[in-house]
């Protein structure tokens, strides 16, 4: 698997962390768990954060030396 290739696939898993996370979320939240429900939830902007940089490097040009 080619370096982008292995990084897109990175980032999707990110983005499917931070959907898994926010669903843990909306549960704690509707079980009265708000503490936890915002700890979850910013797990899940760090992890879509990351998915968003990890996009961005993937699709950078590899700059070789020449």
């Amino acid at each position: 698997m080619e370096h982008g290739g292995r990084i897109e696939l990175e980032a999707a898993l990110a983005e499917q962390i931070a959907s898994e996370l926010r669903a843990a979320a909306r549960f704690h939240e509707q079980n009265g768990n708000d503490a936890v429900a915002e700890a979850l939830r910013m797990d899940a902007r760090r992890h879509a954060r990351e998915a968003v940089m990890l996009r961005a490097r993937a699709e950078a040009p590899v700059l070789v030396p020449a």
